[in-house]
């Protein structure tokens, strides 16, 4: 995380102001009103905040100290410095939003962490969760571990926690014009 901490604010600059909506909305649907939302891997805290403006009850998470003090300075949340690979919450939220933050494990890591998730999650809660769309899984040039994942393989990876169902699977475009890059999003419901 040594990234996030040393770039937080540049981090923070680009991504604050991104239009999220066609990634909210699916998500808010399967929502009640007044949710107990998670935002794991907060960063800055642009989807905590947006979350919360909406009434919903926030927690977010984080690994880096510095976008855990950005985000809670933006959004006037609890945000908490911890991994995803530490969760450890029991039937707590109706949501948990994992927006580009998943995608820094490796993906060994990843079904323990999506069984942290489950746990998490009251009954028929639900899971946002998106990743860089490919094959590549290692260290980029900038330091950050990242890993990509195609549908086959999320699947795989998600068939290892029965618990949680797709409810649905789609690609997009980068939001930060980046033309070149594409994302595989995912809805769960417990």
């Amino acid at each position: 995380m040594n990234y996030y901490d040393k770039f937080a604010q540049e981090y923070s600059e680009n991504t604050l102001s991104l239009d999220m909506i066609q990634l909210y909305e699916p998500f808010l649907k399967l929502l009640p009103n007044n949710a107990k939302i998670l935002d794991l891997g907060c960063g800055p805290g642009r989807d905590l905040k947006y979350f919360k403006d909406l009434g919903h009850d926030v927690l977010g998470i984080d690994p880096s100290s510095e976008m855990v003090k950005l985000a809670s300075e933006y959004t006037g949340a609890q945000v908490i410095q911890a991994k995803a690979q530490k969760l450890s919450y029991q039937n707590e939220f109706d949501g948990i939003w994992a927006c580009a933050s998943l995608l820094h494990i490796p993906s060994t890591e990843l079904p323990k962490v999506f069984d942290s998730i489950f746990r998490a999650l009251k009954s028929h809660g639900v899971l946002f969760c998106c990743f860089k769309y490919g094959d590549f899984e290692g260290i980029r040039e900038d330091g950050r571990y990242f890993t990509y994942l195609h549908e086959e393989f999320l699947r795989e990876i998600l068939s290892k926690t029965p618990g949680l169902s797709i409810n649905q699977i789609w690609n997009s475009t980068d939001l930060r014009d980046k033309k070149d890059l594409n994302w595989i999003n995912c809805l769960l419901v417990k």
